[in-house]
């Protein structure tokens, strides 16, 4: 992992992505973009700047932003949110405390692994 103008980066099959989240605005030269390749010895840079923005370009995201009801899933993924309910909790929030808390939530659950 780099860490470059406090932005962190990882190899990802051969490009240099970063590890923050896709709202992260990440604003790079041509001489960090060289530095990096260098530093990293990736095949390119792989990054996303407005990814939420209104208006249409070439590059997209796939993002679900409702949810009907239980019904909409497999038997199999129902059981395990079910499971899911009684071993967590479960609450409402909003995108602020997300923003802030979740990336070192996800951190914390994949250093739990092997």
């Amino acid at each position: 992992m780099i860490e470059y103008k406090g932005i962190k980066w990882q190899i990802y099959h051969g490009a240099l992505i970063p590890k923050e989240m896709p709202n992260k605005r990440i604003t790079l030269n041509k001489f960090d973009c060289h530095y990096l390749l260098k530093k990293s010895k990736a095949y390119f840079i792989r990054y996303v700047t407005d990814w939420d923005k209104d208006t249409k370009s070439s590059f997209w995201y796939v993002i679900k932003d409702s949810f009907g009801d239980m019904e909409e899933i497999s038997g199999n993924a129902r059981s395990k949110v079910r499971r899911a309910y009684k071993n967590c909790i479960v609450k409402k929030d909003n995108s602020k405390v997300i923003v802030e808390n979740g990336y070192d939530c996800y951190k914390e659950a994949m250093n739990s692994y092997d």
